[in-house]
Formats: structure tokens, sequence, C-alpha cells
């Protein structure tokens, strides 16, 4: 207390001291000139006296100016004549014609009744008015300082003695939503503490203690105040220790851009919210969530959001499950803050929403603890939100998550947290032993795809689309005499995976989107979309069969709000792709395992009723068609559709139940490019050696660490012993891991990575395939001279190898060298949003 007091006292003695010292350097006494009128008429005389609290005592004398010119104002007050110990009229300031206060913090003592009056001079005479006004207060130190002690309860100490008073009242006023100040507690006599009950839980509080005296029928009117929250159910206290809180953080975010051709889902800007409930929490369980554009968020916020909306606004009150649903947003980029909190009912039977803790002080950036920051992603682009992000990953790890840190979880394995969130991007500072996914990136929302050109006068009658070639691997390219400058083509072809499927017309001939340094940046954004189209006209395929730097190229032509697009990153695409196999999230899928849940006949366009080919370009083009691929002549075009990752249209009706828990659309596939590099750096020798590289596409991206397939121990291992986990491949035809065995027991799930061993104490770093019903595949291919690809999968437990249709886990995956041509057919591209 005394430490609250000395501090309370020293911030008040340098307030006055500033105030006296502008008085002095603006007024001067002035003497009356000649006899006072008994009365006034152009002068109403002082309107108050207020005490002002703290130490040492001062009181606040105001009036309304006067009705006619004044050279000033003289301040009396009734004090004792030091030599008869008479009380007469003094004259304690002077001031100018343009005040209308006066502060007296002249050797004023506690607990004493102070009297005023105040007379106006006139300008022309040089006399004071008269007027008989008088105005008193006592003197109170007033509130020293709070101690919450409770949900409800807290102790208000005072500042000086109480005993000349007849009682302290102590009010509390609610900071925040305009509350009115509520006399919660009095007492009599000499007292230092007073305690509290009854008040709100989570509230910030203003309160104040103001004395009452009989004489004057009235309290001392001080405002003098100290904030204090009462704890809250939601947030606890709000320190660090305390663990004592119900709030879990969110369960999943999804993010989307404005999307008018979606074939579900929104196709304007939306949030869609879900937190874990409550750990307290019953069906009747009401929530609040409040949005703004900082981490200040003002849980009592009544007005409800739009577009323009900046400051603490109110999104949703839903009651039982807390999902929300927020439409209201800015075009991007925008960054927008999203809390939530319980709404409780008062002893007098209102309700209320607990605030974020404010640490019981005006220092509120621990807020920030409880707040989920959220993108507004680009058109046709998706939200992979940080917080939801960790959540989903944390499960896999079999770690708890933390709430109050973006729902991280204890980790050292590979992967833990990454370098940077982009290319060139500066390196990242996070706490170590967590995984933490880092960082809010968008995703496009659909595969990128051939933007071929529909209505072409030199093309045919159905556009630039036709048949290559129907019965062999051959390069077929379109012919030259079709087209103009400028058209996009695409071409149906039995060359699964070495032939281009998108030609852009360029200079005297049609140019593959693979040979991207033959096609300016222009060209290149022409010939893809990730727009599906219309209704009735979804006929754009995904582009197919091209290099990683080509897949690359194709994302750094593409702008957004939020800088240039680039290729995914293997971390970023395990966590944007699963099917949402977490109860309570929305489109819950209770049959899904969280391994292979993208393996689902939602996902397989080949399931989808009935399965059929189109034979004809006419055929295939039908309006509300969602076929998968032709077949001409009894040739499947596009062979091995699930091995080359479905050449079905972006945004099929077929497959527009496939999608994530972030909102991709066929996100899974083992062509999917990504921005790390692993190469192979032995010959034919067993084990192949094959580990990661820097990437030249992507500056800064050290995800893998560094991770060999090459016998040895693991580069990554956090305990004090020298065991470590491994991997490797045998040289053979199709590489065959871990010494000949084809499954293989343990996975790292942060980076998908396969293992053949583990020797350390602790397996918290992986998981057991056994767990999620997997197995395991691993080989290399090419695995002869100088091949540099990579591949392994992991997928369901009951999928056939040998027909390549169990390649659809996301941790399955396929990697080739930066300029070798490969199967990818799955290209998303991302921009990273912090």
């Amino acid at each position: 207390m005394k430490s609250q007091y000395n501090m309370f006292k020293v911030v008040a003695i340098s307030f006055l001291v500033t105030v006296s010292v502008f008085i002095s350097g603006c007024l001067k006494e002035r003497e009356s000139t000649g006899a006072a009128a008994s009365t006034s008429a152009w002068f109403a005389g002082a309107t108050s006296a207020k005490n002002l609290g703290g130490y040492p005592s001062a009181v606040k004398v105001s009036w309304a100016r006067a009705d006619r010119s004044t050279l000033g104002y003289n301040i009396y007050s009734l004090r004792a004549n030091s030599a008869t110990g008479v009380n007469e009229w003094t004259l304690v300031g002077a001031v100018d014609a343009d005040q209308t206060t006066y502060t007296d913090s002249d050797s004023l003592s506690e607990g004493q009744v102070y009297t005023y009056k105040v007379q106006a001079i006139d300008a022309t005479s040089g006399a004071e008015d008269g007027n008989s006004k008088q105005v008193s207060t006592v003197t109170f130190y007033g509130i020293a300082g709070v101690t919450i002690t409770g949900k409800t309860t807290a102790t208000v100490s005072l500042n000086g003695s109480t005993g000349a008073f007849d009682s302290i009242h102590i009010y509390a006023q609610p900071k925040n939503g305009n509350g009115t100040a509520t006399l919660v507690a009095s007492a009599n006599g000499n007292v230092e503490n007073i305690d509290i009950t009854g008040l709100r839980s989570g509230v910030n509080y203003k309160f104040s203690a103001r004395a009452y005296m009989s004489y004057l029928a009235a309290e001392d009117g001080n405002e003098s105040f100290v904030l204090g929250q009462t704890y809250s159910d939601s947030f606890g206290s709000g320190k660090t220790s305390d663990t004592t809180y119900y709030y879990r953080g969110v369960l999943n975010f999804r993010g989307f851009g404005l999307a008018p051709n979606a074939t579900s889902g929104p196709t304007g800007r939306q949030f869609n919210m879900t937190w874990l409930p409550f750990s307290n929490a019953t069906g009747a369980t009401k929530y609040k969530i409040v949005r703004s554009t900082t981490t200040s968020i003002d849980m009592t916020a009544s007005t409800a959001c739009t577009s323009t909306t900046t400051a603490s606004c109110k999104v949703c009150e839903v009651t039982g499950s807390p999902y929300c649903e927020d439409t209201a947003l800015a075009a991007p980029p925008q960054t927008y803050y999203y809390a939530i909190s319980v709404v409780k009912t008062d002893s007098s039977g209102a309700t209320y929403a607990e605030e974020l803790p404010c640490q019981n002080t005006t220092d509120c950036s621990n807020m920030a603890l409880y707040t989920v920051k959220a993108h507004v992603p680009p058109d046709y682009m998706v939200l992979v939100q940080r917080d939801a992000a960790n959540y989903e990953m944390c499960l896999n790890i079999n770690a708890s998550s933390d709430p109050r840190h973006n729902q991280r979880c204890v980790y050292s394995g590979l992967g833990a947290v990454p370098a940077t969130t982009g290319p060139s991007k500066p390196s990242k500072s996070y706490d170590a032993g967590y995984y933490d996914f880092g960082y809010n990136v968008m995703v496009d929302r659909y595969r990128v795809a051939c933007n071929w050109t529909k209505t072409s006068a030199t093309c045919g009658p159905n556009g630039c689309v036709d048949v290559l070639n129907s019965v062999d691997n051959s390069t077929t390219p379109p012919s030259n005499a079709l087209g103009v400058m400028g058209n996009v083509f695409y071409g149906h072809h039995k060359a699964w995976w070495t032939q281009d499927s998108c030609y852009v017309k360029s200079g005297s001939g049609w140019v593959g989107l693979s040979s991207t340094t033959s096609l300016t940046d222009a060209e290149i954004a022409s010939a893809i979309t990730n727009d599906p189209g219309p209704t009735g006209e979804k006929h754009r395929p995904a582009v197919s069969i091209f290099t990683q730097a080509a897949g690359s190229k194709m994302c750094n032509v593409q702008s957004t709000a939020y800088g240039t697009k680039r290729l995914l990153r293997r971390r970023e695409y395990l966590v944007a792709t699963p099917l949402p196999y977490i109860a309570g999230e929305p489109g819950y899928m209770s049959s899904l395992l969280a391994g292979a849940a993208p393996k689902n006949p939602l996902c397989d366009p080949d399931l989808y009723t009935p399965v059929t080919r189109a034979t004809t370009i006419s055929e295939w083009l039908a309006p509300g068609n969602s076929f998968v691929s032709m077949n001409v002549g009894g040739n499947s075009l596009n062979a091995w559709d699930n091995y080359a990752n479905l050449k079905h249209f972006i945004g099929s009706p077929a497959t527009n139940q496939c999608i994530s828990r972030f909102g991709i659309q066929d996100p899974i596939g083992v062509g999917t490019v990504f921005s790390d590099t692993f190469v192979r750096t032995s010959g034919a020798s067993t084990p192949i050696t094959i580990q990661a590289t820097t990437s030249t596409l992507d500056a800064g991206n050290s995800d893998h660490g560094s991770f060999h397939f090459n016998g040895t121990l693991g580069p990554y291992f956090y305990t004090t012993n020298s065991a470590g986990w491994y991997a490797y491949f045998g040289y053979a035809t199709w590489g065959i891991p871990c010494g000949g065995t084809s499954a293989t027991s343990y996975f790292i799930p942060a980076m998908g990575l396969p293992v053949c061993a583990w020797t350390l104490s602790s397996s918290q770093n992986m998981r057991k395939m056994s767990e999620y019903q997997l197995t395991g595949q691993m080989s290399t291919y090419p695995v002869n001279g100088t091949g540099d690809s990579i591949q392994y999968n992991v997928h369901m437990l009951a999928t056939s190898y040998s027909t390549h249709s169990g390649l659809s886990s996301r941790y399955s995956t396929f990697w080739a060298g930066s300029t070798t041509r490969s199967y990818y057919s799955n290209l998303f591209c991302a921009v990273e949003a912090e």
C-alpha cells in the first residue's frame, strides 16, 4: 500500500506544480477600485467547488463568464485570520477575463470544509460585482489503489485519514462501453481498505472513492480513479502464470477471397471462424465475437461491423457452438483481429461479455495473446491461418496446443518453425522447442488451369481445343495453322508425361507453358487462371506436365495486393490440404483419418456416378459435365489419371465436396510442385544419396534442414545421446527404402517425411503409421544415370500401390529437378501475408 500511495502522491504533486506554474505566469491579483455593489445583475458568481483528490489537497472552483466586459475575476476563500482566528474572506487567486476556473492548492488540509466566492471586476469601473454566491466542498485525498482478489471481488485502499468524514463511498464504473458509476461499497470511521463484492467478472473498472459530509449534504466530488480488471472465466487473471482460464483457442479459421464463379462455398469475401468450446461450456453457453484492426479489442462494442469499420465492432453473438461468419470485409490488403469471450449475466439480470485481460493497468499489450489475426485473401485464394494450422498439425504431432500462443505445441523435430515467410524475406525468430507454422499465407482456391481461348475463328468451332494425340506417347503440338497471336490452346493427348497440354501462340508457332523462357510474362499470365468459369462453362483443366522452374514462373507472373505469387512450400502444403477430419470444424467428415483424409470418394472423379469419359470435344464441353478426361477410339487420354493427378476441370461438380479444411478444392496429388529442392548426389550405389539443397526458386527456404536419404543419422535430433532417425533408398528399378522393406514404421508429420528407424529414447517427434492406419511406400525414379527425382508415398493401408490409386495422401510427394519435366499436374500458387 505504501508504494502505491507514494507513487500516486508524486504524480499528483507533479500535476499540481504544473498547474501552479501556469497560473502564476498568466494571472495577477487585482484590488477593487470602488465600493462593491450589494447585488449583481451581470455576474452569477461561483457555480461549484470540487475536491480534486490526491495529495496534496486541491480544490477546483468554477463559474460562468460575466455578461459584460471584465478585467478578470478574484477568487476568495473563508480562511481563519492568523491573528484573530476569525474566518474572513481571503483573496486566494485572480485570473484574467478569459478564465472560468481556478485551482486552489495553497496549504489545504485534508478533511476540512472550504468555502469560496468569485467576484467579477468590471472593465469600465474596475469595481467587483459584489455578488454573494458561495460554494463549498470538503478536501479528501481519495483512492490510492485497488487489488483484484477474484472474479467478482476487489479491495480498495485509501489515501490519508478518513476519520473526519461521515462516510466513504466506493464507486465502480466500467471503463469501456459507456458504463455508469455504481456505488459498490461504503465505510464509516477511520479506514485504510474497503472490500468490494458483487462485481462483474472480466470487466475493467474505474474505481473511485468519495467522502460524504452531512454538513454539506454531499460528497466531495473528486474524480480520481484507479483501473482494475476482475478475473474472468474466459481468460483468468490474464497473467502468464495463470492457467485457470477456459479459453481454448481456434479450431479452424477459413478465409475466402472474392470468387463469383466458385463451384461451392462462399462467392464473396468471407471468414468462417470456429473456436474450440470453452472448457466450462455447455449447450447454453453464449459467446460474443468482436473484430478490430488492432489487437486492442473492446469486447463491449455493440456496433455491427461494416467493410469500412476499423474500430472494435460486433461480429456475432452465438449460443452453443462458437462458430461465426464475417462477410463485412474490406478488399485486400486488409488485416483484422478477432476475439471471443463468454457472455455472462450479472446479479441484476443484465448481460455482458467478459473483456480481454488488460493486466489491471493501462497496458493492454497482452490482449494479443487472446486474439486471432486474419488477412483478407485476394480473389480466388484462401487463407491458411496460423492458429488453425498449428492446431491441426499439433494433433498429428500428438502434442497439446497452447491457445495463448497461436495454438503452438511443444516439439523439437524437423520442420518445427520456418526460417522465413517467403522468398528473400528476412529471417524470423521463434521460441525454441515448439512447432509453430509461423505466419498467415494465401493459397489458390483452385489449381492453376489452362485459360484456353474459347472463341477463335481460326482454331475451330469449339475454340482452341482438340485431341492432339490419342494412341501413343509422341509429342504433337497444335498445328501452326491454327489460332492467332495471343491465343491459348488446350490439347488432349496420350503423352501423359512428356507433352505439354497448354500452349500459347507466340511468334510463328505454339509454345508450351513448360517453355517459360520462350514466353513473355504477359503471355504466360494470359494462358493461366484459377477462376473455374461461370456455371455451365467450367471447362478449364489444370495445367500439367511442366518443370519446377516453369511452375514457379507461372506463379511469379501473378500479382496480388500482398505481393507476387510464388510456389507453395512443402511445409505449407501439408497444413493447407487435409480435408476436415476434426470433429467440430465446418464440413467435418467422421470417416476421414488424419493421414489419409484426402483418399475419399469425394475427391476421386473416377468414383463419381455416373462414371463416363467424353468421346468427343463437343461432349467434353457439354454444359454441366463433370468428365475426368476423354476416351477416343478406346484410348483413355491422360492415362493413369490418378497417378497424374486427375485432369478434370478445376471447380468440377464431380469433386465440389473435395474441399480442404481451409477451402481448397481438389487439394491432393502426388504431382504437386513445391519450391523445395532435393537432389541425388550419388550414382549407381546403395544406398542412393538424395538430400535437400537450397532452392534457387525460394531464397531462404530451409524447411527440410538438409534432410537426406542416405542411410546415415538424420540432421536434427534434440537429446544428448548420439542416436536419431534415418532413412535411405536401395538401388533398384523402383528404389526400395529401409534396406529392402517396403513399409516404414514412423514418419515426421510436420514435414511428411518417412523414417526407416528411430533410436532415440523418446519418439515425440514421430508418429507411428499404424496410428493412422497408414503404410509407407518410398521409391526413386529414375534411379540410374544422373536422375535427381525423388518420390515417396504414405497412404491408406487398404489401397493398391501398383495401380497408383493410393498416391493421394497429403504426405505423398514427388520431386523432380528444376529442369526435369515431370508428372506435375497440381499447381497451387501462394503468397505470404506477413
